[in-house]
């Protein structure tokens, strides 16, 4: 996770381990050499194997790549605290971005204005709920920060 241009602490790569075998994920050829010299200065030992690069037309959308179980990640206490940070400050920082969908306005701005007050209701019961256990954007918390 780190600072880019859209967004603080954004997450820029991914590592699932299976066994002694990593298998990183990034959206861009760039931040995959990255996080190849990352690995490469903190396992020393660890040996490249493969490298695949999908374009967007590669992809099915009836067919999304396996996810990593969730539940599985947030048992470790030191990972779920981590992306619970991670979506604290997201959605700190959405309040206060422009969307889109709002024309434009960020969602205070949205929440102020007795019309697009009525838009940032509809978009924000458009998003799911975040089961219990789950970590993610929650629709509830923005609500309360927006006093809606």
């Amino acid at each position: 996770m780190r600072d880019t241009a859209n967004q603080s602490n954004a997450l820029v790569a991914s590592i699932q381990l299976d066994g002694d075998t990593m298998l990183g994920s990034t959206n861009s050829v760039e931040r995959a050499g990255e996080l190849l010299e990352l690995i490469a200065e903190h396992v020393p030992d660890a040996v490249h194997l493969s490298t695949k690069v999908s374009a967007l037309d590669e992809f099915d959308e009836n067919d999304p790549p396996e996810l990593p179980n969730q539940a599985e990640m947030l048992a470790n206490p030191e990972i779920r605290a981590a992306i619970e940070a991670h979506m604290a400050n997201y959605e700190t920082e959405w309040l206060d971005s422009a969307i889109p969908a709002l024309g434009g306005r960020t969602p205070r701005e949205a929440a102020a204005d007795p019309i697009a007050r009525e838009d940032l209701i509809r978009l924000l019961a458009s998003f799911p709920e975040v089961d219990d256990g789950a970590v993610g954007m929650s629709p509830q918390r923005l609500r309360a920060a927006l006093g809606l």
